[in-house]
């Protein structure tokens, strides 16, 4: 557990945490689709015969369930009649039903809550003494007011084929910018570590080009699973 501004954080949550958690749900809801196993159980919508019907859907069983809420009986028990004619009159072929799902999803308001995640994760590993250093005042900024673009997208690595990292996991890098990699399933975010140059992300942005290929050199630890607060407990 990590203390936090209480207005910050709720303004947080209200504007950007909630983008991490809708890119959740559309992905577990494409990969049980497809046949993957997912440990959620997403909500969509299916529509039959012009009728849309709200639904959730999970994996069990090695094959892909598909729950209708109870939200109108009436309309649930014409669909089971219909459903039923068709496996007992053997029309079920090549029937077509179509499932959606809709979700508010702002990429660049994602990569800020996966800013926030980073730096909540690297403030629970080494402490408030990082937290405050002046290298991430233009972070918390970013974080309070995700509504200004004021990192553009300097501080998020998208993989490819030729970038390759461990997931979920803190990469302290030596070469070629002393700084952190913060990584998740679909991307990383850089933050700045007690080495880096005072304009870390201008320096990266005069470095890095986009899509440019870069060699990092660096440790990988895990995420910390609870407060260490390294530097804060450190004397002297």
């Amino acid at each position: 557990m990590l203390l936090t501004c209480e207005t910050c954080n709720s303004n947080a949550g209200r504007k950007i945490d909630y983008q991490i958690k809708n890119q959740s749900d559309l992905i577990d809801f494409g990969k049980i689709l497809t046949g993957h196993v997912s440990e959620s159980e997403p909500s969509g919508s299916l529509l039959i015969n012009d009728e849309r019907y709200p639904i959730t859907v999970q994996r069990k069983d090695k094959s892909t369930e598909i729950k209708i809420k109870a939200y109108d009986h009436e309309k649930i028990n014409q669909l089971k009649d219909f459903m039923t004619g068709l496996s007992v009159n053997g029309n079920s072929h090549g029937f077509k039903f179509n499932i959606t799902k809709t979700v508010k999803l702002d990429y660049r308001l994602l990569k800020i809550a996966f800013l926030k995640s980073g730096f909540l994760l690297i403030t629970a590993w080494l402490g408030y003494r990082y937290a405050f250093d002046e290298r991430l005042k233009i972070v918390r900024e970013q974080i309070s007011n995700p509504e200004d673009e004021l990192l553009g997208t300097c501080f998020w690595i998208e993989p490819n084929k030729d970038t390759k990292f461990p997931l979920r996991s803190i990469i302290s890098v030596s070469h070629p910018i002393p700084s952190f990699l913060v990584t998740y399933d679909y991307g990383a975010v850089i933050l700045p570590n007690p080495y880096s140059p005072s304009d870390f992300y201008a320096t990266i942005r005069k470095k890095w080009m986009r899509n440019q290929p870069v060699n990092l050199t660096g440790k990988i630890y895990d995420w910390p699973q609870k407060p260490i607060l390294f530097l804060d407990t450190q004397h002297g």
